[in-house]
């Protein structure tokens, strides 16, 4: 599991030859965006940029080092991007784009009329002037996720798991019917134990949680799967890592989010029959040192480590 990517503020002359390698404009690089250099592990990958008007935001200027492209590394630019245009107060974002619609489909955007742009985004010299009027028009909303990216204390992670054919139609159909986001609850109890859950579906104890059910936020999915799973209620749960989480069996590849959630425990009693009908919870527990067989090692030890 790696640390994701990074976005640094930049100039111009840092971002200008990847732009000219991705043939994106450059004529209007004068200060009206604000720029960034994509890194992973030290490593420069790719730059973007944002251009913030109150509670709307152009995304542009998204571009990947071509020696680092076919690596998903577009992918995670633009939704470390996403955080960052969520930090700054943005709610919706636009973008022009003459060849990438399908790939920014994949990333949520919706492709509208120019007519229904604001007029800030409107007045822009890449809407104005640099984009032809054959450039496609996109919409995004920014949600829950893009809004945990914009929280320094949130860690940022991304995790590349390989699934046989099986798994990988099981997590495919999920995720296509709109089911992509996970959590889990790190509970404590006064004494510091952690709660930990094995369940018929991983391999060692995991923390409990689960999906996020559709018209349910991160906070309430993650209190209702605790309970659910354990028969213990979280106190305030406060959003600690976020997991960009890949599948693939190979040649295909779908991709979810994995939050997690840290809080104490209100009442520390534990079901007598945890989960709940058809749902195979085999055994819960509370340890006060982490078992060998742990899913999501790292990163619950990174958290619990921080607190």
């Amino acid at each position: 599991m790696d640390r994701g990517v990074s976005l640094d503020r930049s100039d111009p002359a840092d971002v200008q030859p990847l732009l000219e390698a991705a043939e994106l404009p450059i004529e209007d690089l004068d200060g009206s965006a604000t720029l960034f250099v994509a890194e992973v592990d030290g490593e420069r990958i790719g730059c973007c940029g944002l251009e913030c008007y109150g509670d709307v935001a152009l995304v542009r200027s998204v571009a990947v080092d071509p020696v680092a492209r076919g690596e998903g590394h577009g992918t995670a630019v633009c939704r470390a991007l996403f955080g960052e245009a969520a930090r700054g107060g943005a709610d919706v974002l636009y973008l022009l784009t003459t060849d990438a619609a399908g790939f920014f489909e994949r990333l949520g955007f919706e492709p509208v009329g120019r007519e229904e742009v604001p007029e800030v985004i409107r007045g822009t010299r890449e809407f104005s002037e640099l984009c032809p009027e054959s450039a496609t028009c996109m919409r995004r909303a920014v949600d829950e996720v893009d809004r945990l990216r914009g929280e320094p204390a949130v860690a940022q992670h991304r995790q590349r798991i390989d699934l046989d054919p099986g798994e990988f139609a099981d997590v495919a159909g999920a995720v296509e019917s709109g089911i992509d986001r996970w959590v889990g609850g790190l509970v404590r109890s006064s004494a510091g134990e952690v709660l930990l859950v094995r369940n018929g579906w991983s391999d060692g104890w995991v923390i409990p949680g689960g999906k996020v059910e559709d018209g349910e936020s991160l906070h309430e999915a993650v209190e209702r799967e605790v309970r659910e799973e354990t028969g213990v209620s979280m106190g305030e749960p406060e959003p600690v890592a976020l997991v960009e989480q890949t599948f693939t069996d190979g040649e295909r590849e779908v991709a979810g989010w994995f939050v997690v959630f840290a809080a104490g425990a209100d009442g520390e009693a534990l079901a007598d029959d945890p989960g709940v009908e058809n749902e195979e919870i085999h055994e819960v527990r509370w340890f006060d040192r982490l078992p060998e067989e742990l899913e999501h090692r790292s990163v619950i030890e990174r958290v619990l480590s921080d607190r």
